[in-house]
């Protein structure tokens, strides 16, 4: 994210890196905003492109964004971090490409969302109910240990480290809700670097891709992201993801 909004010399470089960003995302669209100008002069119109692209079944691999005050990217089809870690690097390239290398960076933002389904049969064992899939801990409120509910949600957030330069935030939301037959629950980690003193975008940026630097911070919260969900999620569940030790 950063300091100041992406602007049309941004959204210039964007139009012209058109060739460049189309083996990556197939669709981009520009979605219309209504702006409410109170006063005499208008302001710039904020810059916003969805992008997007689509398996060769039809379903969405990857999406990103351009616009406001963020650059993102988001792999939709999961298949392993080695794997796609080398092309979220590709696809962030390019959009940073398009960005003034002099505009201060506010934060880097990494986050995952882990989704689960199961048929609800009303008052029929749940495997989804909060007290089957969460340890009791440190990220898990106490009453969600004993709740029958189907429908629960909880958010917690802690700072993991910190200096005077930078400090990292750690943020846990977690919810499940009704839709239709099933029951459907995401747990979704999001970490943030941030920066107290001004960070050029150029010097996360090396050869047109992100430096050492930040790559060590995604592949930090890479790690991370997999020590939390282990320490809040059952042995079981745990199982099924891949992830028990």
């Amino acid at each position: 994210m950063f300091r100041s909004p992406i602007d049309a010399s941004d959204e210039g470089r964007f139009q012209e890196a058109l060739a460049s960003l189309e083996p990556y995302f197939g669709a981009i669209d520009e979605p219309e905003l209504v702006q409410l100008v109170l006063g005499e002069s208008s302001p710039p119109k904020p810059v916003l492109k969805h992008l997007a692209d689509y398996g060769r079944d039809g379903k969405l691999d990857w999406s990103g964004s351009f616009g406001e005050n963020a650059v993102s990217v988001a792999c939709n089809r999961y298949t392993g971090w080695l794997e796609v870690w080398p092309q979220i690097m590709q696809r962030l390239g390019v959009l940073l490409a398009c960005i003034d290398p002099f505009k201060n960076v506010g934060s880097i933002e990494y986050s995952v969302t882990d989704s689960m389904r199961e048929e609800y049969r009303g008052e029929q064992e749940l495997h989804l109910r909060s007290k089957n899939i969460f340890r009791k801990g440190t990220w898990v409120p106490d009453n969600l240990m004993s709740y029958e509910d189907p429908r629960w949600d909880f958010e917690s957030g802690m700072f993991i480290e910190g200096d005077a330069i930078e400090q990292q935030l750690e943020r846990v939301e977690a919810k499940a809700v009704i839709s239709g037959s099933h029951v459907v629950a995401s747990i979704t980690n999001t970490f943030s670097l941030r920066f107290r003193k001004p960070v050029r975008l150029k010097e996360l940026l090396k050869n047109g891709e992100l430096d050492q630097r930040a790559q060590q911070c995604f592949e930090e919260f890479h790690d991370k992201n997999k020590e939390t969900i282990r320490s809040i999620l059952v042995d079981d569940l745990l199982e099924r993801m891949g992830l028990q030790q």
